[in-house]
Order: structure tokens, then sequence, then C-alpha cells
């Protein structure tokens, strides 16, 4: 699951870092909150920019309880 972490500088700046989301979904993820607070002044993408989405839905883990 994706996450985005926001930090907040003592002059007001926020810094967005997006984590678990591949290619564009990041980009997607936070345009509306981009939107919102206003001019993004700087923008650098990571390397999971670049990797392709996972086309296979993630199943969740399963746990087996022995009794």
């Amino acid at each position: 699951m994706a996450r985005i972490i926001f930090l907040i500088g003592t002059d007001g700046k926020i810094e967005q870092h997006v984590i678990k989301a591949k290619g564009k979904a990041c980009l997607r993820l936070t345009a509306r909150l981009e939107k919102e607070l206003g001019q993004v002044l700087n923008r650098r993408l990571t390397s999971e920019f670049y990797e392709e989405p996972s086309t296979v839905a993630e199943e969740p883990l399963r746990q087996k309880t022995v009794i």
C-alpha cells in the first residue's frame, strides 16, 4: 500500500514523500493535495517512478492457525 509522508518546515514549506507507489501512481496520489496546498517549488522523482507498476493484484497474507 502506498503512503505519503509530510514534513512541515519551520518556514511553512511542506515536503511530501510518496512511498511504495510505482510509475505515475505517485503523481496521481498527490495531484489533488498539490492543487490545494499551492505551487510546487521542486519535484524530485525517485527510482520507483521509473519502475513499471505491478499488473498482478497482490493478495493479502493469510495466516493459518493450528490448535
